[in-house]
């Protein structure tokens, strides 16, 4: 592994898979495997707030029919449902 000769030892398991077509100047090299790094966890942290938008959508889907039913009943002089929404 050109590159990952100055990296610690469990760094350089985890990256062993990865080689680089660049040869010659190592900060180059090691440079390139922290912007992939950077932009691994970017990618994540943007996957873990949207699976979290996601879960919490059905709960506000329900919310809003809800409110819209009541909304309709209220205009119609109709008692809303006893109910608490959940």
């Amino acid at each position: 592994m050109v590159g990952l000769r100055h990296l610690p030892s469990r760094l350089r398991l985890a990256l062993g898979s990865i080689t680089l077509p660049l040869g010659g100047d190592p900060s180059m090299e090691s440079r390139i495997v922290l912007d992939i790094l950077g932009a691994a966890s970017v990618v994540s942290v943007f996957l873990y707030t949207l699976t979290g938008l996601l879960d919490q959508a059905r709960g506000l889907l329900r919310s809003w029919h809800a409110v819209r039913r009541d909304a309709r009943a209220l205009r119609r002089n109709i008692p809303p449902e006893g109910r608490d929404g959940r």
